[in-house]
């Protein structure tokens, strides 16, 4: 039979490691999906063709076409604050 109490406790950690900002996490990852990750998406799907082959739709992207037909995106301030969209709720 074993001796219970005896056991050694390893619940207190003496050093606890430094947790990152979480908020700031998730701007940096917002920051990169907007500067490169949309970027990336649209060249994935670049361009979509028509079945038959006659039209092709290109998004903005890192592609030779979108500079060439002058295609870019772009984000404008919201239409409502956040304090009214949290009293529209």
């Amino acid at each position: 039979m074993r001796d219970y109490f005896n056991a050694k406790n390893y619940a207190h950690v003496q050093n606890v490691p430094e947790l990152p900002s979480l908020i700031e996490v998730q701007l940096e990852s917002f920051r990169w999906f907007l500067n490169e990750g949309l970027s990336e998406l649209f060249d994935e799907i670049n361009p979509i063709e028509s079945f038959n082959g006659n039209l092709k739709l290109y998004f903005p992207g890192n592609i030779p076409e979108a500079e060439q037909f002058g295609l870019k995106y772009w984000f404008e301030e919201p239409k409502y604050s956040q304090e009214m969209c949290l009293e529209r709720d």
